[in-house]
C-alpha cells in the first residue's frame, strides 16, 4: 500500500496542460493548419505588395503590405516549429481564463491518496472517494509528476515531491503500471 499526501498548485495544473497539449495530435494538427494558414497569407500579401510596387502605387504601401507579411510569416513558422512556445502561450491563456471564471480543477487543499490492492482511496477536505484501478486508461511519468488518465484529457497528478525518493517512486510505478495492466 501507497499513501501520499501533497498539495495541487497552479504549477502542477500548467505542467499537466503543457504535458497533455505537446502529446496531443489534435493539438499538433490544429497548430500546424495555423501556421500554414499564417503563411499563406504572408505569401499572398507579398505578392499583392509586389502587384502595387510593378503598378507604380507609392512604395510605402508596399512596404508596409512587405512588413506585414513578414511578420506573418515568421509568425507562422514560430508557430508550426515551435510548438513548446505555442502550447506554453495556450497552456497560460487557458489557466487565465479558467482562473478568472473560477474554475480551476483544484483549490490548494490538501490531498491525501491511498492506493491499496484494489483501489485508490482519495481524500480532501471537502471530497472522499473510493476509485477503481479499472478506470485508469494509462500511466504517464513526465518531468513533475505522474499522470494517471482516466479519461482523455483528464488524469490524477501525483507530483514528483509527494515521493520520499526516486526508489519509492521507481517501486509505485512499478505497481501501479502492474495495477493498470491487469485491469485493461
Amino acid at each position: 500500500m501507497y499513501t501520499f499526501e501533497y498539495t495541487l498548485d497552479e504549477e502542477d495544473f500548467a505542467s499537466f496542460n503543457k504535458y497533455h497539449l505537446m502529446n496531443s495530435p489534435s493539438f499538433k494538427i490544429k497548430t500546424t493548419r495555423t501556421g500554414l494558414v499564417y503563411v499563406a497569407i504572408s505569401i499572398m500579401l507579398f505578392l499583392f505588395a509586389l502587384f502595387l510596387f510593378l503598378d507604380g502605387q507609392p512604395a510605402f504601401i508596399s512596404f508596409i503590405l512587405w512588413w506585414l507579411c513578414g511578420g506573418m510569416f515568421f509568425g507562422g513558422m514560430i508557430v508550426i516549429f515551435d510548438m513548446k512556445y505555442t502550447s506554453d502561450s495556450a497552456t497560460s491563456s487557458y489557466i487565465k481564463k479558467t482562473k478568472k471564471e473560477g474554475r480551476l480543477p483544484f483549490n490548494n487543499e490538501p490531498v491525501r491518496v491511498q492506493f491499496g490492492d484494489n483501489n485508490m482511496h482519495l481524500v480532501t477536505e471537502l471530497h472522499e472517494s473510493e476509485i477503481s484501478y479499472r478506470i485508469i486508461e494509462r500511466v504517464v511519468e513526465d518531468v513533475n509528476a505522474i499522470y494517471l488518465y482516466y479519461i482523455t484529457k483528464g488524469a490524477f497528478i501525483l507530483p514528483h515531491r509527494a515521493f520520499e525518493s526516486g526508489q519509492q517512486k521507481a517501486e509505485f510505478l512499478t505497481f501501479i503500471n502492474g495495477k493498470v495492466s491487469q485491469t485493461a
